[in-house]
């Protein structure tokens, strides 16, 4: 059986020290009690060798969870800090909460998706009066799996796209991770979107609409934000 991990951090470690600067950057350091590492993955070689695309990885390693909230938060707030670098400073932002809702390993961008308020609809001297004129328009989506839908995510996301025109889609999914010790724990950020795993039926074009979520000519770059999760 061959072992597979979605954490770029994991195909590093699997790869060894076989790429140079050239084709990797590697840093990492430690804030706030999380282990914070940063990839960026530059060459088709490397893209190769650790079987990601080309683009940034930021991993976060948290302390196991646990009900100190002080903690809790401030891992939190690292976390959103490292989102939001990924992001534009304006326009309207898709969160969309991938998996399946009835399912516990598969359940985390459905649940995720459920703590986002949708702020697109508020506007004008409404958005005032309740105190939300702050913040940036907000859009939510959970497209459910082909299972349940007949259809699949990246074309339901797409679809969407298409009449919300988001600056940026924040993509929540859980991750499949080498090490029992990462369940639940590890955070993994990055530019080059979500592509769904190889045994599926997609074809080259629909795999590419998880990359482009735009229209044809005007790509919207998917930013994918990843939990792993048992």
């Amino acid at each position: 059986m061959q072992l597979r991990t979605d954490l770029a951090l994991e195909a590093v470690a699997m790869a060894g020290e076989t790429l140079g600067d050239n084709d990797r950057t590697l840093s990492e350091h430690e804030e706030a009690g999380v282990t914070v590492t940063r990839l960026t993955v530059k060459s088709e070689r490397a893209a190769e060798v650790y079987d990601k695309p080309c683009g940034e990885y930021v991993t976060l390693s948290l302390p196991p969870l646990s009900d100190d909230e002080k903690k809790l938060l401030e891992a939190a707030t690292l976390a959103a800090a490292e989102i939001r670098r990924f992001l534009p400073q304006d326009g309207t932002v898709l969160t969309v909460g991938l998996g399946n809702r009835a399912i516990t390993p598969d359940a985390l961008g459905p649940r995720a998706a459920d703590m986002v308020l949708a702020t697109r609809h508020i506007r004008g001297e409404f958005a005032r009066s309740v105190g939300l004129s702050d913040l940036r328009p907000s859009a939510v989506v959970v497209p459910g799996v082909l299972g349940q839908t007949g259809t699949e995510s990246g074309e339901l996301v797409r679809g969407v796209c298409g009449v919300v025109q988001p600056a940026a889609v924040i993509a929540v999914d859980a991750l499949a991770a080498r090490s029992v010790a990462r369940l639940g724990c590890t955070v993994q950020v990055s530019d080059t979107g979500i592509a769904p795993d190889i045994e599926t039926t997609l074809t080259d074009e629909q795999t590419a609409n998880f990359y482009f979520l735009g229209t044809d000519g005007d790509p919207q770059l998917t930013r994918a934000v990843s939990v792993v999760q048992g």
